[in-house]
């Protein structure tokens, strides 16, 4: 889907072509048949992982530039609603708890680094 959304954008005019999005957008594509070729849950999560924090390298590297583009509170209920998801788990194993954990950290990491850029600007 953020492929999708990211041609789109670059189609329209909303982001600039910028060779760092483009090789960004390249890398998180290149391994989708990995994923379908693996028949191994783990290492479909592990590149699924992998894929979703190269595709957020963009926003974040916007939003050091331009933090106040970006609002935190969005990415602090991600990163809460995903920890809510970690504990409705039921069995808890590397492959259920992977994704979600990363995805706490990645938001919670982007908004202390918008917290951070915020405060030092103003």
């Amino acid at each position: 889907m953020k492929e999708a959304l990211t041609i789109v954008a670059i189609t329209i005019g909303i982001i600039s072509y910028v060779p760092y999005f483009i090789g960004i957008f390249k890398k998180t594509v290149k391994p989708h048949p990995l994923w379908i070729l693996t028949n191994n849950p783990l290492w479909s999560v592990i590149i699924i992982t992998v894929i979703d924090a190269l595709a957020f390298f963009p926003t974040f590297r916007k939003s050091w530039k331009e933090p106040t583009t970006e609002p935190a509170i969005t990415y602090a209920l991600s990163s809460l609603k995903f920890l809510i998801a970690i504990f409705a788990l039921e069995a808890i194993t590397a492959t259920t708890l992977l994704y979600p954990f990363s995805l706490v950290i990645m938001n919670a990491a982007f908004v202390i680094m918008l917290m951070y850029r915020k405060m030092t600007l103003t």
